[in-house]
């Protein structure tokens, strides 16, 4: 599978015939991503704090 500007059109159709449902619990789909996410640095051996050290020193003068 490659990515793409074009983005399904290169491995076919999504199904999109559930996606008028809404999600029964937003929180838990957060949590899911969230513990996904830190799963995956954990995997990288990314060293989470200092980034968001830098990140957050890095964004200290940027206006919102």
């Amino acid at each position: 599978m490659r990515l793409s500007h074009e983005g399904n059109e290169d491995i076919g159709e999504m199904d999109t015939t559930d996606s008028g449902e809404m999600v029964e619990d937003p929180g838990m789909e957060s949590y899911d991503v969230i513990w996904n996410l830190l799963d995956l640095a954990d995997m990288a051996d990314a060293d989470l704090e200092a980034a968001f050290v830098k990140r957050s020193t890095l964004s200290e003068d940027r206006e919102w």
